[in-house]
């Protein structure tokens, strides 16, 4: 893997000024399709918020880039997501998710009174239309999460399904690709969003 290959998008996110101290959102394009400003604004109640996401990344280039976009700001609190873009490319739900867990473990080693949130892979659209395979992996992925959080007083997750989900079955009209979301999805989901991540962290 090039894990270069993302750099410009590193760049733009770096032509910001570094503000430390914060809630740090790092992942993939759930959090860059949220952007750096609405991120910020939606979710202001939670204190300063940067949004250090980069669409299309995996987990290797997440700690490729730890130091630059998650170090750099000597966050407080850390929200991870990752897992899906290694699953639907093939790597399993185990290998994924000791990514996002060695990513936890290196901010704590840093910084150790943060408090870090990974996102479960979210019932959606998109993650309802792959393979049984993959659904499977995500399934490990999940669980794996899950027990590393039991396994550490600094770490733990959170699923963001039953908001998504409707009554019926299936999922609420939010996205606009099945897996990213609408911006009225966004603002929607900040409140919910900010009441889960204050009960843990």
């Amino acid at each position: 893997m090039d894990l270069k290959r993302l750099e410009k998008d590193i760049t733009a996110l770096e032509t910001a000024a570094i503000i430390k101290g914060g809630i740090v959102l790092y992942g993939s394009s759930f959090f860059s399709v949220w952007g750096r400003e609405r991120a910020a604004r939606q979710l202001a109640e939670l204190g300063t918020v940067v949004c250090n996401g980069f669409g299309g990344s995996v987990g290797e280039e997440q700690i490729y880039y730890y130091d630059r976009l998650v170090r750099a700001y000597e966050p407080a609190a850390l929200i991870l997501r990752g897992g899906v873009n290694d699953i639907n490319s093939g790597v399993t739900g185990e290998a994924a998710a000791m990514l996002t867990v060695t990513l936890a473990d290196m901010a704590h080693a840093d910084f150790p009174d943060i408090k870090i949130v990974a996102l479960s892979v979210f019932g959606c659209p998109f993650i309802a239309g792959l393979d049984e395979t993959k659904r499977a992996q995500i399934k490990i992925y999940n669980a794996a999460l899950e027990k590393a959080a039991t396994e550490r007083d600094y770490f733990s997750t959170l699923d963001l399904t039953p908001f998504f989900s409707d009554n019926a079955g299936g999922y609420r009209p939010l996205f606009t690709d099945g897996l990213h979301l609408t911006d009225a999805g966004y603002q929607e989901l900040a409140p919910y969003f900010i009441h889960k991540i204050k009960d843990l962290i």
